[in-house]
């Protein structure tokens, strides 16, 4: 029975850590934008928990009444006024979504980690329990495991079916309150009515939540609210996304309105909807990113034949039959895919006479494992490559881009030329913010300022006025359009130390002995958060930035655990010098492993070549933790001790951002070798000298 209860709460505390990573990113959109918040808020609160000695009752109460806290304090930022954004805005160096006064950000990014942390200190104390019942590391270890492996199971398919908060929540809900039937004849009464006042703030909290208007996509919250001219005119309907505004639908009948130059000037449709039409004269076209359908709608009134329309999020696309006057989805001509663009750019071999990037935008992350957002590989230098080989030999590329920094517009300039040479032509919609680069390798930039001279809201662009600081062009290694140059952002540091001053008062506060941590665990953590990261980038990569591959490369990284702790648990190695050693060969392989290499495999090979390259390292990690934690004598405190160091990871994390992502493969190295040393120079190893000694 105690092994259950190991699955059941390693169930309910990996459910509740992805409940509060995508509430909390979705409900305040300043979490989405930085990456880890609340990931290592839950791992620093599950690690707290499993190193203190709460009584069961009290922790399984605390479990209960402790997952009201997220939707407590959304609630009390939306009274307050903080919880939306106004605007977005850019720092000097990365475009980020701030609210005004920045200070309250980080009051409210601060609030977000502890309300990250708190309800897995309860978590983790009720599995640390059961651990300690359980009395065998190993197997308890692999009910721990199994249950994570469920909790994202469970997650997963709830985000697949587009439930809202209300049913995450009330999942999890319903996994504590069997725990707490379970577990009711060594419960005190006092508990057993703490649990029920509880669950009824947690229900009353879930039944007073938003749902009306709202759609939940396995990415987004969505809300949509319909959008006209001052005479009363409706043209379509505004989508926000997490909060933000995202896009819009518009009835292309009134394209040429004289509204549009003076009312929807900043919105610069004509640029985006009219001049690539104007310029391409195409047939057969491809938008990357169709969104609610305006460019589809577009390409179909300028008399395309063929229309292929690209966008990761299915919910939108089956939203544009409600909510786009035009209907272009229904439309014969247009064939609807479901996928990532770069995915699809690399596996796709058809040629198209106007390869059409629209709103690609990310306005959330792909994974709170990493800073990287959904249209990060999109545009890459190796992305455009990829569409270059797309087109036809008239072919036209139309890259549509939001410049708020006049570094933004040389990043973009930059990308272009070096994978297009001189043939790049840029314009701008007059009053607004919005730019197109265009290739055109058939004319120059004077026949397309030509094309779109007729089009009154659309000239060739002034570059705007650039202070000369150095820009990176996003490449496959360094993939973050939005940050300016290689380095930490000063905005990114900043939270780091929030986070930092956190993480240490809330170790203190819990007890002055969780400082004494166990530092292979500790080590091991920290290398292996490195590794399951640079796995979901990686993948993203090959296979495409779709919540499936996360969600597959969390499950495979588990399973893996699974298979090393079964090998373990029938015969241990005895050497583990022997394994540390495998795992840093693997390491050095994956590192010096030309990973591009595999997009030119055929479909799916490239993929599971690349799954089995970055699961090698991944195994020999986890054969490593099986076989020392099968001698612990605290299986609590090596586990406590194993997610302090995975903090560690995901602030080491953020160096991705200036070494790029294929370094990190060294930091994890660097890690592990300091974890065999610790071995080798700790107690446990001093003790077995002094043993063997005459």
């Amino acid at each position: 029975m105690s092994a259950f209860r190991v699955f059941v709460a390693s169930a309910l505390a990996l459910l509740l850590e992805l409940d509060l990573i995508r509430y909390l990113g979705t409900e305040i959109p300043a979490v989405g934008f930085f990456k880890n918040l609340v990931l290592i808020g839950a791992f620093l609160g599950l690690g707290i928990g499993l190193r203190i000695r709460w009584r069961l009752d009290a922790a399984l109460a605390a479990v209960v009444a402790l997952i009201a806290l997220p939707l407590l304090l959304v609630r009390a930022a939306a009274a307050l006024g903080v919880a939306g954004v106004p605007f977005v805005g850019s720092s000097d160096d990365a475009v980020l979504l701030w609210h005004e006064p920045r200070a309250v950000t980080l009051v409210l990014l601060g609030a977000s980690f502890a309300v990250g942390a708190a309800p897995l200190v309860a978590a983790g104390a009720v599995l640390g329990r059961y651990l300690e019942e359980h009395g065998r590391p190993l197997g308890g270890y692999g009910w721990n495991l199994a249950g994570s492996l469920c909790g994202i199971l469970l997650f997963t398919a709830l985000s697949a079916l587009s439930l809202s908060p209300r049913g995450w929540f009330s999942s999890t809900l319903a996994i504590a309150l069997g725990l707490v039937v379970a577990e009711a004849r060594r419960l005190s009464r006092r508990a057993l009515v703490l649990t029920a006042i509880g669950a009824a703030v947690v229900a009353a909290a879930l039944a007073t939540t938003r749902t009306r208007d709202v759609f939940w996509t396995p990415y987004y919250k969505v809300t949509l609210a319909p959008m006209g001219y001052a005479s009363g005119q409706l043209t379509g309907w505004g989508l926000e996304v997490n909060g933000t505004w995202f896009q819009r639908s518009f009835d292309m009948r009134l394209i040429d309105r004289p509204e549009e130059a003076t009312e929807n000037a900043h919105d610069a449709q004509s640029l985006r909807y009219v001049a690539p039409f104007e310029v391409a004269q195409p047939r057969r076209v491809l938008v990357l990113g169709g969104g609610l359908g305006n460019d589809a709608a577009s390409a179909l009134a300028h008399g395309a034949s063929e229309v292929y329309v690209v966008d990761i999020d299915p919910d939108i696309l089956r939203l544009s039959d409600r909510f786009h006057p035009n209907r272009p989805y229904r439309d014969p001509r247009v064939r609807l895919i479901v996928d990532d663009a770069r995915h699809f750019l690399e596996t796709d071999r058809g040629r198209y006479d106007l390869i059409l990037f629209g709103v690609l935008e990310a306005r959330s992350l792909f994974s709170q494992f990493a800073n990287l957002r959904l249209d990060n590989y999109v545009y890459t230098r190796e992305a455009l490559e990829a569409a270059r080989d797309r087109l036809t030999d008239r072919g036209v590329l139309w890259l549509n881009m939001w410049v708020p920094k006049a570094w933004v517009f040389t990043k973009f300039a930059r990308l272009t030329t070096e994978v297009f040479g001189g043939a790049t032509a840029v314009l701008h919609g007059r009053g607004s913010a919005h730019y197109s680069f265009v290739v055109c390798p058939i004319c120059s930039r004077e026949a397309v300022a030509r094309a779109v001279a007729p089009l009154p809201m659309v000239e060739p662009a002034t570059p705007p006025e650039d202070d000369g600081a150095a820009v990176t062009v996003p490449t496959d290694d360094w993939p973050y359009v939005f940050f300016r140059a290689r380095g930490v952002p000063l905005a990114d540091l900043a939270l780091l130390a929030l986070l930092v001053g956190l993480s240490v008062l809330g170790l203190r506060a819990a007890s002055p002995d969780l400082f004494r941590v166990d530092w292979t665990f500790f080590l091991l953590g920290a290398g292996f958060l490195l590794l399951e990261t640079n796995a979901v980038v990686r993948m993203a990569l090959l296979a495409g930035t779709t919540w499936f591959v996360n969600a597959a490369v969390f499950c495979g990284v588990l399973l893996f655990g699974l298979a090393a702790n079964a090998i373990v648990a029938r015969r241990r190695p005895a050497r583990i010098g022997a394994l540390f050693a495998a795992l840093a060969a693997a390491l050095l392989v994956l590192y010096g492993f030309p990973f591009a290499s595999l997009l030119a495999l055929p479909h799916p090979w490239g993929a599971v070549s690349g799954a089995a390259l970055l699961t090698l390292p991944v195994l020999f990690s986890s054969l490593v933790f099986s076989t020392l934690f099968a001698t612990v004598a605290s299986p609590s405190r090596a586990l406590g001790s194993n997610l302090f160091g995975a903090v560690l990871g995901g602030f080491a994390e953020y160096g991705s951002m200036l070494t790029g992502n294929r370094a990190i493969v060294l930091i994890a190295l660097a890690i592990y070798a300091g974890a065999y040393l610790a071995r080798r120079l700790g107690p446990e190893a001093r003790a077995a000298g002094a043993h063997a000694a005459p």
